[in-house]
């Protein structure tokens, strides 16, 4: 499933800690992207399952975002 194909009040565009992030549905659970504005070489990936949004700054995802 490609984004396109999910309805338009599924998905959405915001900013999250200074980057694009994409929300949308997946099987029922709320699922989002983050876009870092620089990636890094490769585009390294990090998979967050639960509460990706509770104490951000204890993860080191700001500073990944950032580098």
């Amino acid at each position: 499933m490609n984004k396109t194909e999910l309805p338009s009040s599924d998905r959405s565009v915001d900013v999250w800690l200074a980057c694009k992030r994409y929300s949308f549905r997946l099987n029922d659970c709320l699922s989002w992207i983050v876009e870092p504005t620089n990636p890094a070489a490769g585009n390294p990936w990090i998979w967050s399952m639960d509460y990706p949004d509770a104490f951000t700054d204890r993860t080191g995802i700001p500073e990944m975002l950032e580098q």
